[in-house]
């Protein structure tokens, strides 16, 4: 499907299709969240990559709405470039007949492994999270993100979308609406 190993590839990628916007120097303190917002309510937004921001080390990175237009929804499922969302949909839909899980291969290395940091080393507040919008609790490092939460009952796994906010050095929380599996774990 994708033709991609990492996230630095795909942003190469978008690059290439002229969807890339770089801006340096954005605050995370609600500037951030505030160009998201111009972005991704534009039909076919660019993607925004935010680097050199302020309290932060450069390379420290935020991306955003990464696909936010038909051609990067394309890159990610592997259809051509260049189409609308309504060329788009009978492409996918034909070739999601054909999807055949890929079963997992165990690993001891890899690129997830490169930064590894454990006990003391371990601080949450390195990392660029965002003050996304002025009524927000907290800094959130993910908003669109996928989270993987296993029952600590049982064998259940449940993959969601709830939004990650940095409590301190050591400390994350979730936000899970009323009624999601996630919050009933």
């Amino acid at each position: 499907m994708s033709r991609f190993n990492n996230l630095r590839d795909f942003i190469g990628e978008v690059e290439k299709l002229g969807e890339l916007k770089t801006v340096l120097g954005a605050d995370a303190n609600l500037e951030i969240g505030g160009i998201t917002e111009l972005a991704q309510h534009r039909r076919n937004g660019p993607a925004v990559l935010f680097d050199d921001i302020p309290g932060y080390e450069p390379g420290r990175r935020v991306f955003v709405n990464s696909i936010g237009s038909a051609s990067r929804s394309a890159l990610v499922l592997g259809l051509p470039t260049g189409m609308s969302y309504k060329t788009l949909l009978p492409l996918w839909r034909e070739r999601s007949k054909a999807l055949v899980p890929i079963p997992p291969r165990y690993v001891t290395d890899g690129p997830v492994m490169e930064n590894v940091f454990r006990g003391d080393r371990i601080d949450m507040t390195a990392f660029p999270a965002p003050l996304w919008h002025e009524l927000d609790g907290g800094r959130y490092l993910g908003t669109g993100v996928l989270d993987v939460i296993r029952d600590p009952d049982s064998d259940w796994v449940n993959l969601g979308c709830y939004r990650v906010m940095v409590k301190d050095e050591r400390r994350l929380s979730l936000y899970i609406s009323p009624g999601k599996h996630g919050r009933m774990m």
